[in-house]
């Protein structure tokens, strides 16, 4: 067959599909070809070619709003290790940051799609908070490519890869976007190995690397410990700092005080050279005013509401200024407040409880009850309302487990996969309570309204297998509107 003809001796093959006019041009306006019986099978009613289905030619699979559509199988079939499709095909110009990167094009032209200046602008920055498994690390260039400001790391021991791996990793990979440890424990490290850790990434990314340090959830309390006590907390931050700055600072361990410095940075195996920011991690007021007399900046997970955010940062101010700090400004981006909180963009007609929100953040909504829980069981305190409704079920489920293996059990599936008998769990209620949630464009004014509360950046922590499709559509959706 000559190239342009349209079947053999110039006919047209009875197997293709002419369009209306109106769909004989793209959004570009690049003109398209007529379909062919496979495509023709995917759009015309009452559900395509019977014998194409049949053998398995279609796959339903979700595009990036989460919306279910028919798309084309592989055409390939492996005894006894099946192909399974299960994601989109990339959107237009999904990776043509990728392939401009590769090309050598200037990193500011490629970094990712501009914000639409007709919607206003807004300083509040987005990062993501990744699952550390190793293999996965290239989506910390796919974050970066799609426009997010910073990559958060979390650093818990007993369940995922190490943070420190991750992050050379990430530094390997990417150029621009800002990487920090989201966050690092103390104690479970020795604060001279923390401060050694980070610095070490400081050298392969200079300039970009953030410590986001804690006083440790899943960390502790999957091994049936409590977290870092206040005072441990803040002396870990403090020596921390100290060694960050070049300077000799006065540690004990195992007994024995002695002064100590990080000692070969000028022969370049730890940068020291650049400021590494130290954001502390406080969801209570004496850990928050740590951040106020130490930090330079401060990490929650709060609610979407002004008042936690305008305590919050009094908490941190009354802090810097009894500590004699003037370099503290709260109401500065220079000092920043994160929040960890996950942000669900429901399709039209979409119902909160929907089994995609459920699978995309449920993991995350249940991890707070985990943590609330271990806050009633260690320190007597009280169950917040939006949990009233479920809490008696929920405690009679968690105390059928052996009292022995009972912190195993709580913090089960934390922030990555939702356990069975969980999700029943799930209301209406508790999303609210702890998500931005709503229509694209009510989720950016609830954000709006964050960021002049003051918050100046979200990070959002999707469930495992959900992080490259919920990272695509928070940047075109969100992101790059605000």
């Amino acid at each position: 067959m000559g190239a342009g003809s349209d079947g053999p001796k110039g006919r047209a093959p009875q197997h293709q599909l002419d369009l209306p006019e109106t769909h004989q041009k793209g959004e570009i306006g690049a003109p398209t070809r007529k379909l062919g019986h496979l495509e023709r099978s995917l759009v015309e009613p009452p559900g395509g070619d019977p014998q194409i289905h049949a053998a398995g030619g279609f796959v339903e699979v979700s595009n990036p709003d989460g919306e279910p559509y028919r798309s084309v199988n592989s055409p390939i079939t492996f005894r006894g290790t099946p192909l399974t499709r299960t994601r989109p095909s990339p959107a237009v110009g999904a990776h043509t940051a990728d392939v401009l990167r590769e090309l050598g094009h200037p990193l500011d032209r490629v970094a990712g799609p501009p914000r639409d200046p007709e919607l206003g602008s807004s300083l509040m920055e987005f990062g993501m908070c990744v699952l550390t498994k190793l293999d996965e690390v290239d989506f910390a260039k796919r974050c970066e490519n799609l426009g997010f400001d910073m990559l958060w790391v979390p650093d818990s021991q007993m369940i995922w890869a190490d943070c420190y791996a991750y992050l050379a990793l990430a530094a390997e990979r990417t150029s621009r976007i800002k990487l920090a440890t989201g966050v690092a424990v103390a104690g479970t490290r020795a604060a001279p190995v923390i401060a050694h850790s980070i610095a070490s990434i400081a050298a392969m990314a200079p300039g970009r690397v953030t410590l986001g340090i804690g006083s440790g959830n899943s960390a502790y309390r999957f091994m049936n410990l409590k977290p870092l006590p206040i005072q441990r907390y803040g002396e870990e931050i403090r020596v921390i700092r100290a060694l960050l700055a070049g300077e000799e600072v006065e540690y004990t361990f195992r007994g024995v005080t002695a002064p100590i410095r990080l000692l070969m940075a000028d022969r370049g195996f730890v940068n020291l050279e650049h400021k590494i920011p130290i954001v502390v991690s406080g969801f209570g007021p004496r850990s928050q005013a740590l951040a106020g007399s130490l930090g330079d900046g401060l990490f929650v997970s709060m609610p979407p509401e002004e008042r936690s955010v305008v305590r919050s940062k009094e908490t941190v101010r009354r802090a810097a200024a009894e500590a004699g700090r003037t370099d503290v400004d709260v109401d500065s981006p220079s000092f920043p407040i994160v929040n960890l909180l996950n942000v669900i963009m429901l399709n039209k007609g979409e119902e909160i409880l929907s089994e995609r929100v459920i699978a995309e953040h449920g993991p995350f909504i249940i991890a707070g009850m985990h943590y609330l829980f271990d806050g009633v069981r260690q320190y007597n305190r009280t169950p917040p309302r939006h949990l009233l409704d479920v809490w008696e079920e929920y405690t009679a489920m968690i105390e059928r487990t052996p009292e022995h293996l009972r912190h195993i059990r709580i913090h089960e599936g934390h922030c990555t996969y939702l356990h069975p008998d969980e999700r029943k769990l799930l209301t209406e209620n508790l999303v609210r309570a702890t998500c931005v949630i709503g229509r694209p464009g009510d989720c950016r004014e609830q954000l709006h309204e964050m960021h002049r509360s003051g918050v100046d950046q979200i990070v959002t922590l999707p469930a495992m297998g959900h992080q490259d499709a919920y990272a695509e559509r928070l940047a075109r959706k969100v992101i790059h509107k605000m």
